[in-house]
C-alpha cells in the first residue's frame, strides 16, 4: 500500500528539496443526550467529530486523495474517564475505527451517576488516541509514514439535574425476627423538582417475609420537594427465614398533574435471629485429664496451693494419681432486649465437663455486649463438646425468667504451654537434672505459673515444683527438677507430667497437666584409658602398665584386660597376677571386679624385635566382663599407643663393666708399684 502511495506522490506537483506535510487534527466532543440525573445508571451517548486541518497543499484530481488520507485519524478510540459524579460501568475504551474529517462517529457508555451528586454541569475529559499519518518529501522521493498513539483530551459538558418526579426510601428501624410479625419504620424524602401530590407509600416484600394487608400502605399526601415524612409498615417473617438481609422496595404512587404516576425504590430488610442475645465469640482453654502412677511415697510439696492438691487424687493402694484439668470457657454475646439482675449460665450434657460458677452480669442494655468466664472441671478426653448458654433474668415484673439456649461448641485440647524441648542427665541408679523448655502457644500472656512434676514409681522427684513470673506470647522459658533415679530402674523413656496452675487474662486457677518424655540412661559399664606406662627397648623384653577406670554406671564383674598389639611387638608372657591364679594367656590380665569410678592397672610383658626403632606404635584394648544381670559382655576396642625408646649408651651392665675394668686397672698398677720398690 505504501508503494501505491509513492508511485501517487511522483506525480503531484511539489517542489521541494526536503519537506514534511503534516495535518493539525482537532476533535469536537458532545454527548446526545447531556442531562442526567443522580443515581441514573444509564447509556451516554457521545458525538466525536474529526476536526483535521491542513494548509499550504495544492489541490488538484490527483493530490484531492492524498489530502483524504493525511486528515484522517486512523485506529481512532475515545475513552470516557471516570470522573465524580459520572463513572463508566462497561468496556472503556471504545474503537471507532478510522475517522475523516468532517465525519462524526458516536460511541456509547454506560455509566452511573451517583446518588448523591449535587446539580450542576460537569465537564467529564474525554481522550482519543489515534494514528496520525504524515507525508514527506525528500529530494525527488516522497514517503508516507505513520505515528501512532496520538492523544487529544477533549471535555464533554454534562448536565446533572433533579428528576421531575423522584424519592429516596431509608429504613430507620426494624425488628424482625423469624417466626414474629415485626414493624418497619421507613423515612422517605422527595428528591425530585416536583411536589408530590396524594402520594402513598406501599411497601412490596416477597417469602420468606409475607406483608400484613392492613399495615402493608401508608397515606403520605402531598410532600414538597425535599420534604421528609416516615412510614410504618407490619409484616410476618416466616420461621425458615436465615438470620441475612432481604432484598425489598417501597413503591410510591402519586399525582403529576392529571395523571397517576409510581416510582419505586429498593432496600433491604434486616432478619435477626429469633433470640434474646447473639452468641458473637467463645474460646475456650480446657485440657484433657490424666490418669498415672506414680510414688505413693511422694507428697504434695507445702507450697502448692489447695486448689491444685484438691485437682491431684492420689490411691495410695494402686499407685494411681489422677490429675483433674480446671479451665476457663469465655463466652462473648450480644444482647437484643434490656436485662436487669442478670446471670449467665452454662451447662453440658456430658458430665464429665463440669462448670463451677454461674457468672453475675447484672443489668445489661439492648444492643450491648458482654464477655463472661466460666470455670471448668474437666475429666473428659480431647474432642468437640456441645455447650448450653442462656441468662436469666428478672423482668418487670420481678419474675425470674431465662433466655432460649444458645448452644455452643466448647473443645477440650492439650495444653496450651508446649513442651519445646527437653533435656536431662538421669541415669539409673543416679540423681540427675531435669530441663524443660516450655512455650506459650496462644495470644494471652500466662501470669503466675506454678508447675509441679509427678513421676512414675521408678523415679523420685527431690525437687518438685518451679515456678516463672510470665510467659508471653510465642515465648519460652525453662524450668528445672531435679531427681533421683531407682537401682531398679530400666534404661529408656519414660512419661513424667507437669501440673500447671496459672492465669490467662482475667481468668484465674487454671490448672493443666503437661506431658514430658524423659529418657533415663541405663546402668552400664564403660571404660576409658587413663595412661599406658612403658620401658620398652629394641631387642628387648619390657612391661607395659595400662591403667583403666570405669567410667559407667554399673559394676564389671569378672574383668578381663586383653591387649593386642602388631609387629615389631608381640606379647612375651602374662602379668604376674595372671600368673598367680594359673590363668596363664599370652595379652591377657584378669582384674575381676572393678566398680563404678574404681580405677585398675593392667600390666603386660612385650618383646621389642631388633628391628624396631623409636617411637609410638598402635595397640588395642578391650575389657571383656559380665555385666549385673550376669550376661557377658564386651567393651568397645579402644585404640591407644605403646612407646618403644632408643636404647641409651650407657646402661646398668655397661656401667658395670667399666667399673670392674677400672679396679682391675687400679689393682694392676698398684702391684707394678709395689714390685718396682721391692
Amino acid at each position: 500500500m505504501r508503494a501505491a502511495f509513492a508511485l501517487i506522490f511522483l506525480l503531484l506537483p511539489i517542489s521541494a528539496s526536503a519537506a514534511t506535510v503534516e495535518p493539525q487534527i482537532d476533535f469536537h466532543v458532545s454527548a446526545a443526550f447531556d442531562e442526567l440525573h443522580a443515581g441514573d445508571y444509564t447509556v451516554l451517548t457521545l458525538l466525536v467529530e474529526n476536526e483535521a486541518k491542513l494548509s499550504s497543499f495544492p489541490i488538484d484530481q490527483n493530490s484531492s486523495q492524498i489530502l483524504a488520507i493525511l486528515t484522517t485519524a486512523k485506529d481512532a478510540r475515545v475513552e470516557l474517564q471516570d470522573c465524580y459524579p459520572i463513572s463508566v460501568e462497561n468496556v472503556n475504551p471504545q474503537i471507532i475505527g478510522d475517522l475523516p474529517s468532517g465525519r462524526v462517529a458516536s460511541v456509547n457508555f454506560r455509566v452511573k451517576v451517583d446518588e448523591n451528586a449535587l446539580a450542576g454541569e460537569y465537564s467529564v475529559p474525554v481522550e482519543i488516541s489515534f494514528t496520525k499519518v504524515s507525508l514527506s518529501v525528500i529530494g525527488s522521493n516522497y514517503f508516507i509514514s505513520y505515528t501512532p498513539d496520538q492523544k487529544v483530551t477533549e471535555y464533554v459538558k454534562i448536565k446533572i439535574d433533579r428528576k421531575d418526579y423522584d424519592f429516596d426510601a431509608k429504613v430507620i428501624s426494624g425488628s424482625l425476627k423469624a417466626g414474629r410479625e415485626g414493624k418497619i419504620d421507613v423515612i422517605i424524602e422527595n428528591t425530585g423538582k416536583n411536589e408530590l401530590d396524594d402520594a402513598v407509600a406501599i411497601l412490596n416484600v416477597s417469602s420468606p417475609i409475607i406483608p400484613n394487608p392492613d399495615a402493608i400502605s401508608s397515606y403520605i399526601g402531598n410532600l414538597a420537594p425535599g420534604e421528609k415524612i416516615s412510614a410504618s409498615f407490619k409484616v410476618f417473617v416466616s420461621d425458615k427465614a436465615l438470620n441475612q438481609s432481604y432484598p425489598a422496595s417501597i413503591i410510591l404512587k402519586f399525582s403529576a398533574g392529571s395523571q397517576q404516576a409510581a416510582i419505586s425504590k429498593q432496600i433491604g430488610l434486616e432478619i435477626e435471629k429469633d433470640s434474646m442475645l447473639s452468641i458473637l465469640k467463645v474460646e475456650s482453654y480446657l485440657t484433657p485429664s490424666k490418669t498415672v502412677q506414680s510414688q505413693t511415697t511422694q507428697s504434695m510439696p507445702s507450697s502448692v496451693s489447695p486448689l491444685l492438691s484438691s485437682l491431684i487424687q492420689t490411691q495410695q493402694s494402686s499407685q494411681i494419681v489422677t490429675i483433674n484439668s480446671r479451665g476457663a470457657v469465655f463466652v462473648e454475646f450480644k444482647s437484643f432486649e434490656n436485662l436487669q439482675d442478670a446471670v449467665a449460665i452454662l451447662s453440658f450434657e456430658n458430665p464429665l465437663l463440669q462448670p463451677e460458677n454461674s457468672p453475675y452480669i447484672g443489668k445489661i442494655d439492648k444492643g450491648e455486649k458482654k464477655t463472661v468466664i466460666f470455670y471448668v472441671k474437666s475429666l473428659a478426653p480431647a474432642g468437640s463438646y456441645r455447650g448450653s448458654f442462656l441468662l436469666k433474668y428478672r423482668n418487670e415484673l420481678g419474675e425470674e425468667v431465662v433466655t432460649p439456649q444458645e448452644f455452643i461448641e466448647v473443645n477440650v485440647k492439650p495444653s496450651i504451654i508446649n513442651v519445646e524441648k527437653v533435656d536431662s542427665t538421669l541415669a539409673v541408679g543416679l540423681r540427675g537434672d531435669l530441663r524443660v523448655l516450655l512455650k506459650n502457644q496462644i495470644g494471652y500472656p500466662v501470669k503466675s505459673a506454678e508447675f509441679y512434676l509427678i513421676a512414675p514409681p521408678s523415679l523420685t522427684a527431690l525437687s518438685q515444683s518451679s515456678y516463672l513470673d510470665a510467659i508471653a506470647p510465642a515465648e519460652a522459658k525453662e524450668v528445672k527438677f531435679r531427681l533421683s533415679v531407682s537401682e531398679d530402674a530400666l534404661g529408656g523413656y519414660y512419661k513424667l507430667y507437669l501440673v500447671a496452675k496459672y492465669k490467662l487474662g482475667d481468668a484465674e486457677d487454671l490448672i493443666s497437666p503437661i506431658e514430658v518424655p524423659v529418657f533415663v540412661a541405663p546402668k552400664t559399664s564403660a571404660f576409658e584409658v587413663l595412661s599406658i606406662e612403658s620401658e620398652l627397648y629394641p631387642d628387648s623384653t619390657g612391661e607395659v602398665a595400662v591403667k583403666l577406670k570405669n567410667s559407667g554406671g554399673a559394676a564389671a564383674r569378672n574383668a578381663v584386660v586383653e591387649l593386642q598389639v602388631l609387629p615389631p611387638l608381640t606379647v612375651a608372657g602374662v602379668s604376674s597376677i595372671a600368673s598367680m591364679i594359673g590363668q596363664s594367656q599370652p595379652g591377657v590380665y584378669f582384674v575381676g571386679t572393678i566398680n563404678p569410678g574404681e580405677v585398675v592397672v593392667a600390666k603386660f610383658r612385650i618383646e621389642v624385635s631388633k628391628d624396631a626403632g623409636a617411637g609410638f606404635y598402635p595397640a588395642t584394648i578391650t575389657v571383656s566382663f559380665d555385666d549385673e544381670g550376669g550376661y557377658k559382655q564386651k567393651s568397645n576396642p579402644i585404640t591407644a599407643s605403646i612407646e618403644v625408646k632408643e636404647r641409651p649408651i650407657l646402661n646398668a651392665v655397661t656401667i658395670t663393666a667399666l667399673v670392674l675394668v677400672l679396679i682391675a686397672l687400679f689393682a694392676i698398677v698398684r702391684f707394678a708399684r709395689k714390685r718396682r720398690k721391692a
